[in-house]
Order: C-alpha cells, then sequence, then structure tokens
C-alpha cells in the first residue's frame, strides 16, 4: 500500500537528512550584468566560461490573506548549486511552508546520492525531490485526517523551483507559478520575454485536454466559472501542486453526509487521481552575452501582467534591488483601477488583509 512506501520513503528521508551538511543560507536571488547570480554579498559564480557574475538581489511579498499562504526558497547548496522557489499556497499555508523547509534539503539528497551529473539526471533528481516531498507531506495528511481534520486534504501548493548548477538553469515547475527569462534582443534594445514554465491550470487548453483525455466519463471534469477562471471537478484551478489529497486518493474522499469538518466530498463517477505533484522540467544554458535575469512568481502576478510587462517593470527598475517591490506596487495599481476602487491602491492597502483584500487580489510573491 502508498502508506507503507511513504513511512519507509520518510523514515529514509530523515536518515540521510541527519547525515547530509546543513545548507547555507543565501540572502537573495537575480540575474544581471550579463548574468546576475544572487546570493550572499560575497557570493560569485564561475561558469565553465569562466565569466564572473555578481549577485543583484530581489524579493518581494504581499498578502491578500490572513496569514499570507505564499512562501519563498532561496538558498546556496554544499556542491556549488544555488536554489531559488516560490510556493503558493491554497486551502491554507501549511503545504507551501512544508515544501519551504523541505525544498532544498531533499534536492541536496537527491543529487548527492545519485552522483547526478548530466542534466537528464539533474532533472530526475529534481522530479524525485518533489515526488518525494509530496510523499513526506501526505504522511503526515493521512494521520491528521484518520483524527477527523477532514481539512488538511484540501490544504494544498504550487511550487516553482530554480536551480544553477554551473552554466545550467533548471526550471522546475508543478503549478500556475511562472519563471519568465529576459534576454537581450538581437535587433531592438527592448529585452525579449522567455517562458521558462508552462502553466498548469485548468483553463489551459492543453491541460483540459489531457484531463477529459484521461477521465472520458466525467462530464464535469472542468467547470469554468468564466474562461479565465476553470476548475478540476468543480474544485481547484492548478491541476499540478503538493497535497490537495482528495483529489488524489480515494481514502481522502470524504463520506456523503458527513460535517464539512471531515473533509470534501466528490460524488462519483470518482476517478482520482485528477492532479499530481510531478514536476515539469526544462533546462537553459545560460548565454552571459544574453541573459539578463530571471522572474519567478506566484499567479497573484499574473493575475495582473502578462510576460512581457512584467519583465519591463523589471528593466525599468533603476534600483534593481527594488524591482520586486515596483512589479508589487504596479500589480496593485490595476488592482485598484479594475476594481475602481475609491482612493485608488491606498485604499486597497488599507482593506482588512482576509476576504476583503483577497476578493481584489491574491497573495503576491516575487523573486528576481
Amino acid at each position: 500500500m502508498w502508506q507503507n512506501r511513504l513511512i519507509k520513503e520518510a523514515l529514509e528521508a530523515f536518515r540521510v537528512s541527519r547525515k547530509a551538511s546543513q545548507p547555507i543560507v543565501a540572502t537573495a536571488f537575480i540575474f544581471g550584468a550579463g548574468m546576475t547570480f544572487a546570493g550572499r554579498n560575497d557570493f560569485a559564480f564561475s561558469s565553465a566560461s569562466e565569466e564572473v557574475f555578481m549577485p543583484s538581489i530581489s524579493i518581494g511579498e504581499y498578502n491578500a490573506n490572513d496569514p499570507i499562504e505564499d512562501r519563498h526558497l532561496i538558498k546556496d547548496l554544499s556542491q556549488g548549486e544555488f536554489i531559488a522557489a516560490v510556493f503558493d499556497g491554497h486551502g491554507g499555508w501549511q503545504a507551501a511552508e512544508f515544501a519551504q523547509k523541505r525544498m532544498a534539503k531533499v534536492v541536496q539528497i537527491e543529487l548527492a546520492t545519485s552522483m547526478a551529473k548530466t542534466p537528464n539526471e539533474i532533472s530526475d533528481a529534481l522530479t524525485r525531490s518533489f515526488l518525494r516531498i509530496e510523499r513526506e507531506f501526505l504522511f503526515r495528511v493521512k494521520f491528521a485526517f484518520e483524527l477527523g481534520f477532514g481539512e488538511v486534504a484540501r490544504t494544498g501548493a504550487c511550487a516553482l523551483v530554480a536551480m544553477i548548477r554551473n552554466e545550467n538553469l533548471f526550471i522546475a515547475n508543478a503549478g500556475d507559478c511562472r519563471a519568465v527569462l529576459a534576454r537581450k534582443s538581437s535587433d531592438s534594445e527592448k529585452l525579449e520575454a522567455i517562458a521558462l514554465s508552462n502553466d498548469h491550470n485548468a483553463r489551459e487548453p492543453v491541460e483540459q485536454a489531457k484531463l477529459r483525455a484521461l477521465h472520458p466519463n466525467e462530464k464535469d471534469i472542468i467547470y469554468c466559472k468564466q474562461s479565465t477562471s476553470c476548475y478540476v471537478r468543480g474544485r481547484l484551478q492548478p491541476t499540478r501542486s503538493f497535497g490537495d489529497a482528495y483529489l488524489k486518493y480515494s481514502e481522502f474522499n470524504a463520506q456523503p453526509g458527513q460535517h464539512s469538518s471531515a473533509g470534501r466530498h466528490i460524488p462519483a463517477p470518482y476517478t482520482p487521481p485528477y492532479i499530481s505533484a510531478d514536476p515539469e522540467i526544462q533546462h537553459h544554458v545560460i548565454d552571459p552575452s544574453k541573459d539578463e535575469f530571471i522572474l519567478l512568481a506566484s499567479d497573484g502576478l499574473w493575475d495582473y501582467m502578462d510576460n512581457e510587462e512584467a519583465i519591463e517593470v523589471v528593466n525599468r527598475s533603476e534600483d534593481k534591488e527594488k524591482a520586486s517591490e515596483n512589479l508589487i506596487k504596479e500589480v496593485l495599481e490595476r488592482a485598484a483601477r479594475h476594481h475602481k476602487i475609491d482612493g485608488g491602491v491606498d485604499s486597497l492597502k488599507a482593506l482588512p488583509s482576509g476576504r476583503a483584500r483577497r476578493v481584489k487580489h491574491d497573495d503576491l510573491t516575487c523573486v528576481v
């Protein structure tokens, strides 16, 4: 049974992590001057071409929920890799925080134990890291669920991880956070915005086609309130995430007629899994003469801004360390205009966090 595998994996993860060296906490993340790699102020990065990249940093968070459900991660791993990540929680902050706490350590373990060297081997190690964290989290969810805390089965988190090793950039994505690379254009001073991830969201035609092919007898597999707001079985927009156990395993589907505290019930036909934590991996070889920076952000940013607009905001920032702050400011200004709020952004920011603010915009996290 999968529970037995979870126990074995969790014990092995604990045993190995006791032996692994403690990763060093980095303080920030960006690219720049050819390319910028963020880290501590004394951090320098040498690629195979002997280019040296100096750090430039920008991280921003702004909450709509109370408390904020987003998390981010910046760490310098022991073997020279650098990792940055954004986690967008839903149904609570717990899954995002669990992934934030475990991601760097698990990636470190998987890279070390597999001795990953080639891009394919590193990609496989990142995939195993996501799936191990998923098993560890569900192992904990199971015990709480069996005690009657049904809401834990609907707690989840999208995850977007960027890892750098030498000149290689790896993006691992499960959900609808997004990574965008800014690259110098050959025929213009304007920067090109190159998507390094795909949105795993039920509004996307590709995702809808996959779900309909896997669940042909479920007419309500996709429910759309509008073209940009679609849900898997009417419950969840992301099609990949950590957690959300009731959309993955039947034992977490609450019985009909029970109190809502026992969890969510999806009526028949019910053929899970509907979503997964299996990440999509993209590999990019950094070109220091063209690649300027990379932006990682939760979907709170992309609700109001497309890739090109976000890259332009960063590029216009005279102080690159304030790039994320400028992105968040732009989103709030757009949200205030969209909802025609008297008093503009100041009135929007004055709203109490929680539902009053959440209906205007989502939690915002940017790592540039």
